[in-house]
């Protein structure tokens, strides 16, 4: 068990900052051709202080070639496993759309 203790940083020395959140998003098609791709992903980490860089981890089953990712601060990625940094305090959509020979999945 850990032992919390009161916080003794003079105010002066404290540092503040802003938050930042994101908002995962993912939309599924039930379309019989696109069925057998289902998009998932994580980032991590999914909020703090600004700038605050984050990993995003493709979890999509189905057998993915080829992803999208719109990052929602202007960054656009077709690696598997991007990341990006987020400069600003806010509240970030972010999108990843996978395809493969059969079709598509967002």
């Amino acid at each position: 068990m850990a032992k919390l203790s009161a916080d003794t940083t003079p105010t002066y020395l404290k540092k503040t900052c802003k938050i930042l959140t994101l908002s995962i998003l993912a939309c599924f098609f039930s379309t019989p051709l696109w069925s057998q791709l289902s998009t998932a992903f994580r980032a991590t980490p999914t909020s703090g202080c600004a700038p605050l860089l984050v990993s995003f981890t493709d979890e999509s089953t189905g057998g993915a070639t080829g992803w999208r990712w719109d990052l929602g601060n202007g960054t656009i990625s077709t690696q598997q496993n991007p990341s990006t940094t987020y400069l600003t305090p806010g509240i970030y959509t972010v999108k990843l759309i996978i395809t493969n020979a059969a079709g598509k999945d967002s």
